[in-house]
């Protein structure tokens, strides 16, 4: 079969004429995107900064911007100029942009509902600004509160924690649970180190918080109760008769009851140290895990059998006991005397690990005094 080199030069040429054609649309295309785009951001731009005018005028905002506003405000990159242009005055508590933000709210639950039908990129940006603005106040009949307690539920881990974030910055206890409860309703598991630090930024009261997650501890997963116990930790209240029976019941989950040891770490409770001093002695190298967080939190704890079972501890099999038993004997300053047993016994292993641990201490010791010595000049 021949082929015609005329008709072939000819579809060349018209190939070479449509996209030369594509190009040009394009080209065009984007300048009209660009020119929309500025001229959307000066509108946009002009409409924020005249609602701020009028407030600093002592003026009411204007309802016909606030309504430009729900409109415009339903595009994420619109979203993003409003936020970008406020957020300078926002970082400084420019009470102007504050009280304008206050009185915004209606925007944002109108525009809450859309964006609850929106990808769940746009549902964690906006969950963003609701978390900045602190616009969530925490009642049962506020609408950016529901809404973020269904954006918890999102299976996206940044909607989600945007979401936990701003109902922690409403203070309320209250709504805080009724998240944890509708992520669990939704087989959600969200990271426990997450979770406690979100407990932590809580807005409110923080006693107020514990009491109602301990009231239904038994009704959360793992995660969160791991969560639950680290942060009554951090904020050090005094949950040591609450948390015992989960310390010596054998049925309790091996992390729960390791987060409980270490609170006791922090926390001293006396009926808990000849638990723990069992935990040492007592359990099989197949639960190390055991034995070296027993042997960390009972620097806490200094008297004559403690300090006997961090001596034994030392010729441990496993490297972390004999790492944490030396670090508690050198936490309690005992004396050299005391330890001389050790110094001067056979168990090479045992003296090595505590001249390590002392030297470690020391020198951390001269190092943090060099700074401050360096501090002062």
């Amino acid at each position: 079969m021949r082929i015609n080199l005329e008709v072939v030069i000819f579809a060349y040429i018209a190939l070479c004429v449509c996209m030369l054609a594509f190009n040009i649309l394009l080209i065009l295309y984007r300048i009209l995107s660009e020119y929309r785009f500025l001229h959307g951001f000066r509108r946009l731009r002009g409409a924020i900064q005249t609602q701020l005018d009028r407030l600093r005028a002592g003026d009411d905002i204007e309802e016909k911007q606030q309504i430009y506003l729900r409109k415009a405000l339903l595009q994420l990159t619109n979203l993003r100029v409003f936020y970008s242009y406020l957020s300078e005055g926002l970082s400084l508590k420019d009470p102007v942009i504050l009280a304008y933000i206050r009185k915004s709210k209606p925007v944002f639950e109108f525009l809450a509902g859309r964006y609850q039908r929106e990808s769940e990129i746009k549902q964690a940006y906006f969950a963003y600004l609701i978390r900045k603005y602190e616009l969530c106040s925490g009642e049962k009949s506020d609408l950016l509160t529901m809404v973020m307690i269904d954006f918890a539920a999102s299976t996206s881990v940044y909607c989600r924690q945007n979401a936990l974030q701003a109902i922690y910055s409403s203070g309320s206890a209250a709504a805080v649970v009724a998240a944890i409860r509708q992520m669990q309703k939704n087989k959600i598991v969200h990271n426990t180190k997450l979770i406690a630090d979100g407990f932590l930024a809580f807005a409110g009261d923080h006693a107020e918080l514990a009491g109602i997650l301990w009231q239904g501890f038994s009704g959360f997963r793992l995660p969160v109760q791991l969560a639950v116990i680290q942060y009554i930790r951090a904020i050090q209240l005094d949950y040591r008769s609450e948390f015992f029976p989960l310390l010596i019941n054998q049925r309790t989950d091996k992390e729960i009851k390791l987060a409980v040891m270490r609170y006791y770490g922090k926390i001293y409770y006396e009926p808990a140290q000849d638990v723990l001093l069992q935990t040492l002695t007592q359990f099989t190298n197949n639960e190390w895990e055991y034995r070296a967080v027993a042997a960390s939190v009972l620097a806490n704890y200094q008297s004559e059998p403690v300090i006997a079972a961090l001596k034994k501890s030392l010729a441990d099999e496993n490297w972390y006991v004999r790492y944490n038993a030396s670090a508690s004997l050198v936490a309690m300053n005992i004396g050299y005397f005391d330890l001389v047993d050790v110094y001067n016994g056979r168990d090479r292993y045992a003296r090595e690990m505590l001249e390590y641990k002392v030297e470690s201490s020391r020198l951390i010791s001269e190092a943090r005094e060099a700074v401050s010595r360096a501090g002062k000049r």
